[in-house]
Parts: structure tokens; C-alpha cells; sequence
């Protein structure tokens, strides 16, 4: 057959691969046979017939399993990836051809490009795949409990891939560390267990979006995928291997276009890798946004009860434990200290604002120490508050005291305080007003005894 003037019949860029079947039964040399003008238009003059494909693309191993699947086991492949090298979609179609020979297999190769993700073109997978994906999705939805939704997707992940581990891992550039989110790993008899998924470290993880460069995934099927990962990432391979992980389908997930963490599965069934693949690309999407939308919404929730500056909680949220403590009939009993931190308004006006923040951020820690950071709450700009609560009144005294000795190291200023102990019949205002006037002393003799750091 002539391929060359097969490929010219079609108005999309195309090619005829070649695909060897290696003695064990596994993909081997990828060539691109031929093609048409408008493929060699956009692969560029590097372009020659029956060249390996790798000389013109990154090397790919899911390319190379989707080429294997379509040229020597009859099957029309379809993919619709992101190809961030090139900020494109890619549309791929790969069918098969007649064998050259039994060792030789060829198939069709068809791609086109969107700027943007198109969802139509995402629908054609399995049936099984896309059942899968809406029971996840359904989960996620319906779960307001985001750790077990993700519990459920990881063990359905495992169930459906055969895989011996499958884990949601989130990374943080800033402060280098990683969380995991979900870990789900079985034996051979269906037991969980923690092991190798619980142990990889920023370090290692942090290469990860590296290794999957203009692709949008890793696939390790055997040992060749992991010796020519092994050439790129040596340490990370050797970290693997350490802990017997023998195959791998890993997948970025984003918001927008960061990537915010990955979802992976190990030793999983290679024999189902499209499927796998399928998949775990799929729910990546939707975990993705789900997992953003969840930040998100933690990150507005600390901000509306917390202060930006310190880390102490906010005025709002004082004033919501206050509302909790005088619903309850009787209250528990709890210990109430008014702070201020004397000079600051002098800091600001000589040292400027910054040295002002550095004081209060002096002060705090003092607080932190003695009544920890739960109990703190920042009610104007150098005014705090400490609820103290789940202790004993010679509890309360003796943080009380230890207060009072810390106070006064701080640089350039001292606290003052006024604290009261409330028992179960006390009125959260009577309580208020009682530490209030003992800070009021407190503080008009430390004015007496430093007039220069008064405010004007």
C-alpha cells in the first residue's frame, strides 16, 4: 500500500506509525513511516520518513502503549490531553493498520490542537471508566466530609486498577512540605496497610512536575520505563525500587494552571494502563477543583477568624466563643485576661510601622507561651484578649504568673494586663469589667513610670 499517498488524502496532520513487537511481548521501536505535508508543516524541517519518533517529540510512554494497543491489538485508540509545552489541547486518534509482519505492526496517527479544554471531547471513554467517574464524583459531591470522599476515591481507585497503593498528595513550594490527603494501600488479600505511599518526601516530590514536562502524566509500566526514568531522575527511581514499586501512573492536580499536588497509583494491573490511565486523568479534574474549592473555602474560614498579622484569632471570633460560653446554663468556668501592649503608638510614630508590627508580633509570642494561641484574640490594633478555658482557677493563676514575669522582656514595651477568674455563676460582662479595670491600673502605672512612651 502506498502510505505516503494515503496520508496525503486527509486535511488533518497524520501519519503512519510503525510499531515492533519486542520477543516478550512489549512495545519496542516507534518510527513514524510516513506522512502528510501539513504533519511535516507543523513537526518543522527536523522531519524525515521512518525516523524514530523520539528524535522529533519528548519520548512518551503512554504514546508508546496507545501505538502498541492500536498497531498490534487492533484497537482504535483515543486521547485528549493537555499539551502544555505548546499551551494546546491535543485531539489524538490512532487506528489500526495492516501488520507489515509479525513482529511489525503500523496504525494511523491523527491529532488536532483547541486552545482550550473542550468537554465533547472528553466523552468518548468507556462505559465502565465514565461509571466509575460519576460514582466519584457523586461521592464528592454529596460527602461534606472531604477526607472520606477521598478515602472512597483512592479505594475505588485500587479496586478498579488492580494497584497495590493509591494516594492524593498535595505540595506547598513555599513552606516545602507535602500533605497527604488520602492513602489507600492493600495485599494480596485486600488488607490495608501504610506503607511506601507515606514515606516520599518533598524533595522527591518536587521533581515531579519536571519528569512530566510537556505531557501531562508519567506512566512506568516495567523495568525499561523505569531504567529511562532512571536517566532523568536517578534518585527518585532508586526511591521507588528501594520500596518495590514497579509500575506507576501519576497525574498533576491543578488550579488552573498550577499544580497544586498529584494523584497516583503503584503496581498497579499494567495490562489495563489505558484504562488506569483513563481514569485516574479524568477524576484528576474533578479532584482538582474539588480539592481548590476546599482550600479556598479554608482560607476564607481562617481568615474570617483569624488575624492576618499575629495568627491569634479575630474579634469575630471572640465574639462567638463569648456567645457559646453565656449560652451554656451553667457555663464552664474560664479565665478572662484584657492586654495591651503599652508604646506601641510611640514605636510607630520614631521606628515606623514595621518596627510597630515587629512589637506586637513580640508581644503576641509572650502571650502565645503562656495561654497558647487558641485561646488569644486580637481586639484592635494593640488591644488582645485571652479566654481561657478547660482549666483549673490555680491553673489560670500560675499562667497568670508566668505571664507577668514574661511581659516585661519584651523590646521597647510591656503588656499591660488585667485578668479575672469567672466562675460558673459569673456574667461575661461583670468578668470583662473586672479584668478591664485592673489593666486600666496597670497600664496608668506603667505611663507613670515611663511619661515618654504615653500617647499623644
Amino acid at each position: 500500500m502506498d502510505y505516503q499517498a494515503f496520508t496525503d488524502t486527509f486535511t488533518v496532520p497524520c501519519c503512519v506509525m510503525e510499531v515492533v513487537k519486542n520477543p516478550d511481548g512489549t512495545c519496542g521501536k516507534v518510527t513514524i513511516h510516513r506522512s502528510n505535508a501539513i504533519y511535516k508543516e507543523v513537526m518543522g524541517p527536523a522531519y524525515y520518513d521512518d525516523m524514530p519518533y523520539e528524535e522529533l517529540v519528548p519520548k512518551d510512554n503512554k504514546f508508546e502503549d496507545f501505538c502498541f494497543r492500536a498497531a498490534h491489538e487492533n484497537r482504535r485508540m483515543h486521547a485528549y490531553v493537555e499539551t502544555r509545552g505548546l499551551n494546546t489541547w491535543t485531539d489524538q486518534q490512532l487506528l489500526p493498520l495492516e501488520k507489515k509482519d509479525e513482529t511489525t505492526g503500523r496504525c494511523l496517527f491523527l491529532f488536532e490542537f483547541t486552545r482550550e479544554a473542550e468537554t465533547d471531547r472528553m466523552a468518548e471513554v468507556s462505559r465502565e471508566t465514565a461509571q466509575a467517574v460519576i460514582c466519584c464524583c457523586i461521592s464528592l459531591v454529596r460527602d461534606e466530609n472531604l477526607k472520606k470522599s477521598l478515602d472512597r476515591v483512592t479505594s475505588d481507585i485500587c479496586d478498579i486498577a488492580d494497584a497495590l497503593s493509591c494516594r492524593i498528595i498535595l505540595i506547598d513550594h513555599k513552606k516545602k512540605k507535602t500533605e497527604t490527603l488520602s492513602c489507600c494501600s492493600v495485599d494480596e488479600k485486600g488488607k490495608r496497610f501504610s506503607g511506601y505511599m507515606n514515606e516520599v518526601d518533598y524533595e522527591i516530590v518536587s521533581t515531579w512536575e519536571r519528569m512530566i514536562g510537556v505531557s501531562n502524566d508519567v506512566i512506568l509500566k516495567n523495568d525499561r520505563d523505569m531504567d529511562e526514568m532512571a536517566k532523568r531522575n536517578p534518585e527518585w527511581v532508586n526511591d521507588m525500587r528501594a520500596h518495590g514499586v514497579k509500575s506507576l501512573v501519576l497525574i498533576p492536580l491543578k488550579r488552573g494552571k498550577t499544580v497544586i499536588g498529584y494523584l497516583y497509583a503503584i503496581n498497579y494491573n499494567i495490562a489495563k494502563t489505558v484504562e488506569v490511565k483513563e481514569l485516574i486523568e479524568l477524576l484528576s479534574f474533578f479532584l482538582g477543583m474539588e480539592i481548590s474549592n476546599h482550600q479556598l473555602r479554608e482560607e476564607l474560614e481562617y481568615r474570617n477568624n483569624h488575624d492576618t498579622l499575629t495568627g491569634v484569632k479575630s474579634r469575630a471570633a471572640m465574639k462567638r466563643a463569648m456567645k457559646k460560653i453565656e449560652k451554656q446554663k451553667p457555663h464552664q468556668p474560664f479565665g478572662l485576661v484584657n492586654m495591651d501592649v503599652n508604646g506601641l503608638k510611640t514605636v510607630n510614630d520614631s521606628l515606623g510601622h514595621d518596627c510597630g508590627d515587629r512589637l506586637i508580633l513580640d508581644s503576641v509570642a509572650v502571650m502565645k507561651e503562656c495561654f497558647g494561641a487558641d485561646s488569644i484574640y486580637r481586639v484592635g490594633g494593640d488591644e488582645f484578649l485571652a479566654l481561657v478555658t478547660d482549666c483549673t482557677k490555680e491553673e489560670f493563676e500560675e499562667k497568670m504568673r508566668r505571664f507577668n514575669e514574661l511581659k516585661t522582656d519584651v523590646t521597647n514595651a510591656s503588656i499591660s494586663a488585667g485578668c479575672h477568674w469567672a466562675d460558673e455563676t459569673t456574667d461575661m460582662q461583670e468578668a470583662i469589667r473586672h479584668a478591664d479595670q485592673v489593666m486600666y491600673t496597670d497600664k496608668q502605672n506603667y505611663y507613670r513610670t515611663h511619661p515618654d512612651r504615653r500617647r499623644s
